[in-house]
């Protein structure tokens, strides 16, 4: 599946095992549906989503614990999040909106790993407050900590049970203009004065401490974009792209610095997962000679060492599924000349199981086919109880083409389907315990969210 040409990021592997395709029932008659379950597999809700809501994007369901599924959305133009739960899902209610924060504007929104708790950093004027919410009582949300100056753009993020990370965009305050008239000349007149740039800072919230949110003092923060830090799993690092374009940086809170991650000739596009222990991370890239989607890969960047390795080309969808080991969806048929000659063609969509620590590579076909750009927009979604990968692409039918999601075991390296879909795409996310699987089918135009159980 590695198709990069290039020194440095050839991953050195033996010939891939080829397992076979897992055992798939008859094919069936798609219902022309937004999502249907197979026979077998449980359905613990499905629920039509309101036209007054409209998703923010394509998102896959937040678990508030895993009694309950968010979505967030606008509702009557305002930020809203709304949550499902009790029996079959069937009851819903308001996580947040403006009034949840009492008229603030909504900035960003996390929901903690146990999904118990939501935070909220919303602009309130002259300040930036974060609110906190218990996801699992009705109890109202509350302060937790302010920020002083005007925001328009900032990112929140869990860094710990009780530790958060904000990234703000501070605009510069007018009160401490100059109320003076200075001369100004006939030349000086005719070139406009350029605005104040606005300020870029990151805290520290401590919850539970009543202190104010500390400031992280890098220099690099300030070529940095605040709503696209992505932090490690232990919160001690982040990693975000530059002002300069194709430049990513590396921000180490225990060491208080900054790093550029070198890339000779690579050109990153999009982050996709840490690995849980936070020593390494997965994102996508093309060449810098060949910025096209039939170069596009999956890469792994190792912390320690500040190495970058390719792992999968064309591919774009990944997962760690425990340890070092790493699942990518793809074909072994498809590569960029392919893509460039053939781009409706049909390809086998095979699941790579990789361990680049044993240098080993087994290659299992899911019984199915789509087509490149398909294949490339797929995800792939992991469960650490269940030990189980979930994913979801377009494959034809003669009746039309639909959207089948599957489960496959990291054990055994085989799998089965548990629904299909014939209005849209999918995406899908596993609930903490690994019991369920909140599925939003139906993309774009007739969102719908299932809950489906996962296999015994």
């Amino acid at each position: 599946m590695a198709q990069f040409t290039g020194n440095n990021y050839w991953l050195t592997l033996p010939p891939a095992a080829v397992g076979g395709p897992p055992k798939l029932p008859p094919p069936p008659e798609i219902p022309n549906v937004p999502f249907a379950a197979v026979r077998n597999v449980q359905l613990a809700g499905m629920l039509k989503i309101d036209k007054d809501f409209k998703l923010l994007g394509p998102w896959a369901p937040l678990w508030l614990g895993s009694k309950a599924v968010a979505l967030l959305g606008t509702r009557h133009g305002r930020i809203t999040m709304l949550a499902w739960y009790g029996d079959h899902f069937a009851s819903s209610r308001v996580m947040a909106d403006p009034q949840t924060v009492e008229g603030g504007a909504i900035l960003d929104m996390a929901v903690s790993r146990n999904g118990n708790r939501l935070a909220i950093v919303a602009a309130a004027g002259d300040k930036l407050e974060i609110w906190l919410r218990d996801t699992q009582s009705a109890a109202p949300a509350s302060v937790a900590a302010t920020i002083d100056g005007h925001c328009d753009k900032a990112g929140l993020a869990w860094l710990g049970p009780n530790t958060l990370a904000v990234g703000a965009q501070l605009q510069p305050s007018a009160e401490g203009a100059s109320t003076e008239s200075p001369i100004i000349t006939p030349q000086q007149q005719e070139q406009p004065v350029a605005p104040p740039e606005p300020t870029r800072s990151l805290y520290i919230v401590q919850l539970g401490q009543q202190q104010a949110p500390a400031s992280l003092d890098l220099e690099c923060v300030k070529h940095l974009d605040p709503i696209k830090l992505t932090w490690s799993p232990d919160g001690h690092y982040a990693v975000g792209p530059s002002d300069e374009p194709g430049k990513w940086t590396l921000v180490d809170r225990a060491k208080a610095g900054c790093e550029a991650i070198n890339m000779p000739g690579i050109v990153p596009v999009g982050f996709i997962d840490w690995e849980d222990k936070s020593s390494r991370f997965l994102f996508t890239a093309t060449l810098a000679s060949s910025p096209d989607p039939g170069h596009i890969g999956v890469m792994e960047h190792i912390v320690a060492s500040h190495k970058t390795r390719l792992l999968a080309s064309p591919a774009t969808a990944a997962a760690y599924v425990g340890g070092n080991k790493i699942a990518v969806l793809g074909s072994q048929r498809l590569n960029a000349q392919a893509m460039a000659t053939k781009p409706e063609a049909l390809y086998p969509a095979e699941i790579a199981w990789i361990d680049p620590g044993q240098s080993q590579l087994d290659i299992v076909p899911t019984g199915f086919t789509s087509t490149a750009a398909e294949l490339l927009r797929a995800h792939l979604t992991y469960s650490s109880s269940k030990s189980m990968l979930a994913t979801s692409f377009l494959t034809p039918h003669p009746k039309g083409a639909f959207a089948v999601l599957m489960w496959l075991s990291t054990a055994a390296h085989n799998g089965g389907v548990l629904g299909t879909g014939r209005m849209g795409s999918m995406l899908a996310s596993w609930s903490p315990d690994g019991s369920k699987l909140a599925v939003l089918a139906g993309l774009p135009d007739h969102p719908t969210l299932a809950i489906v159980g996962a296999p015994q």
